[in-house]
């Protein structure tokens, strides 16, 4: 049995702080509603009436490549609830890359379940904030990087952007570099007694504005 590294005693465990603001907080309805919804890149949300499962599939994936991206307008999870991507593609995956573009925070209150892609890591960035409410919890066998970040920079210097843009037909298969921040005033990454774990010798990021827990 695998172990799993939590968000409180973990080494690998990256809090950054980028620019101290406002702490995130959401009403309790508001926090429990699922909202997941597609804003392109070919990305595919389907959810059977009275399913717990938001099935997550398509996505772009430059020259068959290593890296996977998807792209949201809305990603909430409620409780009970899971957010479940999939490889339709059965192409081996490195790094599942999403965006959030709708403007609102991701709330997050159910399970987000990268399962299908063995060893992935998982790569969430929405520059309006994130919450991961007390319920919270993370299926993911590879590393998670979670930010309120403008854009992911890879390797090659294209950057995978929280904007939809013409950069969108540049993206690559080139590893992952840094996050990327535009403006003065980051939105913070707000974390309510959820116990985050990923699997050991992997690692647990949260990059934002003020970080609460």
């Amino acid at each position: 049995m695998k172990k799993r590294r939590g968000i409180v005693s973990s080494a690998y465990l990256l809090v950054a702080a980028v620019v101290l603001g406002p702490l995130l907080w959401v009403p309790v309805s508001q926090g429990q509603t699922t909202s997941i919804t597609s804003s392109g890149l070919n990305t595919q949300v389907t959810h059977g009436a009275g399913q717990p499962n938001y099935d997550i599939t398509g996505g772009t994936r430059p020259g068959k490549g290593p890296n996977l991206f998807h792209s949201f307008g809305e990603f909430s999870v409620g409780s009970n609830q899971v957010a479940r991507f999939l490889n339709d593609s059965g192409l081996p995956t490195t790094n599942i890359l999403s965006r959030v573009t709708g403007g609102h925070p991701s709330n997050i209150f159910g399970e987000i379940n990268t399962a299908n892609f063995p060893g992935a890591n998982l790569y969430l960035i929405n520059p309006s904030g994130v919450l991961f409410g007390a319920t919270a919890t993370l299926n993911v066998s590879g590393s998670v990087h979670v930010s309120t970040a403008d854009y992911v920079r890879l390797t090659d210097g294209l950057r995978f952007n929280a904007i939809p843009g013409s950069q969108d037909t540049l993206l690559s298969h080139a590893p992952v570099a840094a996050f990327g921040f535009l403006g003065a005033h980051t939105r913070p990454i707000t974390v309510q007694g959820s116990h985050l774990s990923v699997p050991d010798g992997k690692s647990l990021s949260l990059v934002g504005g003020a970080i609460s827990r």
